[in-house]
This record gives structure tokens, sequence and C-alpha cells, in this order.
């Protein structure tokens, strides 16, 4: 339960001790909780109801159509990526300059690039990374 249903169960517990009730408490909490969401079922039924229109009292508002959004899909079947160490046609993790260099040079390169550091590509930082493993 979040604090704020278990401060609420609390107070109603306690509520219900005043009124004489001895039950259990787990008889109290099915309780609490049953009444908790038919309240969250009001609720989420008052919310869902359209609002009357404030230029027109006792008449209920129309809803605005939705818009649809369009997706664009990406219909290539390969995609070519330029790498930034050389500007050839091909992946960082393929270029014959970069593996030409040592650990230290390798790791400054993808820094000042600023390359996501668990698959060196530039798409997204390493916290968003999907890449399974080391490259």
């Amino acid at each position: 339960m979040t604090p704020l249903l278990r401060n609420k169960f609390a107070e109603y517990w306690m509520m219900k001790r005043e009124e004489g009730r001895r039950e259990a408490k787990l008889i109290v909490l099915a309780d609490f909780l049953e009444r908790e969401a038919e309240l969250a079922a009001v609720y989420a039924r008052a919310a869902a109801a359209p609002q009357l229109s404030a230029s027109a009292p006792g008449r209920i508002a129309e809803r605005a159509p939705r818009r649809r959004e369009a997706f664009k899909v990406n219909t290539q079947t390969e995609v070519t990526a330029k790498c930034p160490k050389c500007a050839s046609e091909h992946k960082l993790a393929a270029c014959d300059a970069f593996k030409a260099l040592n650990s230290d040079e390798k790791w400054d390169f993808v820094k000042r690039e600023k390359l996501c550091f668990k698959c060196i590509t530039k798409t997204h930082p390493r916290a968003y990374c999907r890449a399974k493993g080391r490259v």
C-alpha cells in the first residue's frame, strides 16, 4: 500500500475501533479497500463524463474530434551509417582507423564525439542503450 493509503487506513481502523467494531484487522482492511475502490470508480466515472459548457449552462459541451496522428514507417531494409572517424559508409566498430587506436585514444574519441559508451553510436546516450553485452 502507498503511504497515503496506509495513513488513510490507519484513520479508518481507529474510527471503526471507536465505533466499537472489534473485527479482525484483515476484515476491516477488506472493507476499507472496497470503500476506496468504490470512491475511485465514482471519481473515474465523473472524470469521464462530458463537462458542462460554461457558455451555455445546462447544455453538454460537444467534444472536439480527436486528432489522428500519422506515423512514418521506415521501409529501408539496410541503414548505411557514416563512420564518425573517417566518414566512410560503415559503422565505427568496423573502422580500421578506429581499430588502430589504443584504448585511451578510443575512449577519448568516444567521449569527444559524445557517442554511446556501450555500442559506440551517436543515436542515444548509454543510459538508453539496448545493446546486449560488450561491443
